[in-house]
């Protein structure tokens, strides 16, 4: 079981960071590199 989520906290953690990733460049974009600085650090 223990087992079982860690695989899943991991798979999900890697779909947030593809996430984080085309967010930020769509706000890199946007201008607005602070947006992409605050969703990073709410992930560390």
């Amino acid at each position: 079981m223990g087992m079982m989520r860690k695989t899943f906290f991991k798979e999900v953690g890697f779909g947030l960071v593809d996430v984080v990733l085309l967010l930020g460049i769509i706000h890199t974009i946007s201008a607005q590199p602070y947006t992409i600085f605050f969703l990073f650090l709410k992930l560390m």
